[in-house]
Parts: C-alpha cells; structure tokens; sequence
C-alpha cells in the first residue's frame, strides 16, 4: 500500500521529479549551452521542462543552432522557438538563388546524384526545404544555407533517403555486393 502511495504520489509531482532535472536546473543548463556558442541575445524560461527560447541573432544557423542544443539538454521535454533573425533584408529571388547554388554544389562535391535532391522555396526569408536527400547532402546544405545573410527560417521537409550508388562499379571504384549465383 505504501509503495502504490509513493507511486502516486511521484506521477502527481510531474515528470520533472522522475527525469531528476528541476525546471532551475534545466534553466542553468540552458544558460550555459547558448553562453558556450557566444549567442548572448538569446533568453529562456522553463516551465514543467518545456524551454521557450526568445531572442535575436543575426543568422539562421545560430536560431538552428541554440535550438538543436537545447533539445539535447536532459530533461527538456519541448522547446518553443521564438528567436528573431536580424540582419539584412534579402530579395526571396537572390536567396533561392543562393540556396540552389549551395544543393547543387554540395551534390557535386558529393559526385553525383544518388544522394538525392533538394528543392527551396523562399518567402519573406523563410525557406522551406522539400525532396528526398541523403542526409550527407541535407545536412551540410542545411547548415550553409542557415549561413545566409537574409534568410529568416528554416522549414526542413526534406525526407532522409539512404545514399544511392548509381555506379556499377560501387563506390571508390569496388563493385556493389551481388548476390552469389548458384
């Protein structure tokens, strides 16, 4: 009886109790990992162990980043995004074209086209990112793209694929596994 008492007892006080992170201490973790990348503008509040992160900074890839960081501190159960992108107002048409540049490079550097394709879409700044793509071409590409001066958001709909070789001959010039013919 006592035991179902304890367990109740600890379902009542929340989640944050069974994680062993207080909504304090997942705020001071939180204050550390966005000091550690210097993105000071960027404040937190924590409530029940979800992080809404508020702020400014002056490239996409910072936002992208402090976000990505604190998802991964323990004991975060969500984190609300609403960090504002400073920094210069770039034409949709000259962003698109910038991004097209950066998926088509990066499937070149790759050498070829069995990591996939990406596709942006840009307005007002936010990009939203669609297609199917190997995740050595979207992340690298994601990454750059957040890079951009002007670009506001990133809305990543791209679906991971695994690398396809298109060559006969494998990769590095070894032929891909077959099956053993009997």
């Amino acid at each position: 009886m006592r035991r179902l008492l304890v367990l109740a007892l600890t379902y009542a006080l929340g989640s944050t109790c069974l994680s062993g992170q207080s909504d304090a201490e997942i705020q001071t973790a939180v204050q550390k990992a966005v000091r550690a990348y210097s993105l000071t503008e960027i404040k937190s509040s924590v409530e029940e162990g979800a992080v809404t992160l508020t702020g400014y900074v002056n490239l996409c890839r910072d936002k992208l980043l402090a976000v990505e960081l604190v998802k991964k501190l323990h004991g975060v159960k969500a984190v609300e995004d609403r960090i504002e992108v400073r920094g210069p107002r770039i034409p949709d048409e000259q962003l698109t074209a910038q991004i097209d540049w950066i998926v088509a490079h990066r499937i070149q550097k790759l050498g070829g086209f069995g990591f996939g394709s990406m596709k942006s879409n840009v307005r007002d700044g936010i990009v939203t990112l669609s297609g199917t793509a190997a995740r050595e071409l979207a992340v690298p590409a994601i990454n750059a793209i957040g890079g951009i001066p002007g670009v506001r958001d990133i809305i990543d709909n791209v679906r991971r694929v695994p690398h396809y070789d298109y060559s006969p001959f494998g990769v590095h010039g070894v032929p891909p596994h077959t099956p053993t013919e009997q």
